[in-house]
């Protein structure tokens, strides 16, 4: 009996231990699981505040430019706060612009500013660098040293050998700071369109080439500080400006309509092309 209550005893010693180490194991698996799900939580939180920050900027921007719309000459300067969920966090919010006729960018800069964290979102508007009143877009055609090659159509108007002060003063390396994305490859233009953005190349990229029968779809700019080359049978579905700091090529049978060329040097235009819009040639 003795021996019988001591091997009870010591079953039970064992038991006593077996729950334990269960219990250990189980609270360890509830703490990982509690881990994880405190992680997800700070994840999802971090997702909604990023996408709360973005909507908040594009929102911002949009009120601008309303502001802009039934007030013209006033000056755009906002400076607000807000808060954020999750979290309860004071945002600071602050939209300014920045005219620069030059070059033809109207910019509106939207921050959002919390202890955690800054967000920057931009909204660019373009136009013709120097406005559009200025007297080198009066013409179809400025070519500052003449037109060479077959004669243009009658309905062309020309005006030749005068130098532009526009041309002479415009520096497409100052487009830089206004640059959204690097120049676009032709799949992405056909994709992804221009979607109202700047795009710029620099001079170590060399010549920008767009392959031939691409289509450029939506507006925006297109600005290289080499040569850019549009390929044979290539067209446009928006509103386009075509900027190089050195010549553009223009391919045979290409369509273009709404757009503007300009070249700091030469534009050379292929056979049986089309061109409904502006081009400006050093």
């Amino acid at each position: 009996m003795q021996w019988e209550n001591r091997v009870s005893k010591k079953n039970s010693g064992l038991t006593g231990i077996t729950v334990l180490l269960v219990a250990l194991i189980l609270l360890g698996g509830f703490q990982g699981l509690l881990l994880v799900a405190e992680r997800e939580q700070c994840s999802l939180g971090s997702y909604i505040r990023s996408a709360q920050e973005l909507e908040l900027g594009e929102s911002l921007i949009k009120a601008a430019r309303k502001i802009k719309q039934r007030k013209p000459e006033q000056t755009v300067d906002i400076k607000t706060q807000t808060i954020l969920y999750p979290g309860s966090e004071v945002a600071n919010l602050a939209v300014t612009e920045v005219n620069d006729k030059l070059l033809g960018i109207y910019e509106l800069k939207a921050k959002i500013i919390t202890k955690s964290n800054n967000v920057t979102v931009f909204g660019n508007t373009f136009f013709p660098p120097g406005g559009k009143n200025d007297l080198i877009y009066q013409k179809d055609f400025f070519a500052t040293q003449g037109v060479v090659g077959a004669a243009l159509d009658k309905s062309i108007t020309v005006k030749q050998g005068i130098v532009s002060p526009l041309l002479k003063s415009l520096d497409v390396t100052r487009y830089k700071k206004y640059h959204t994305l690097y120049l676009p490859t032709s799949d992405e233009l056909e994709k992804f369109g221009l979607g109202n953005r700047l795009y710029y190349g620099m001079e170590h990229d060399g010549t920008y080439r767009i392959k031939p029968g691409s289509s450029i779809t939506g507006n925006g700019m297109l600005i290289a500080e080499q040569s850019m080359e549009l390929g044979d049978g290539c067209f446009n579905k928006g509103r386009i400006i075509l900027l190089s700091g050195s010549g553009i090529i223009v391919g045979n049978n290409v369509n273009l309509s709404n757009v503007l060329l300009i070249a700091k040097k030469n534009i050379s235009i292929g056979n049986d092309t089309i061109i409904s819009g502006i081009i400006i040639s050093g």
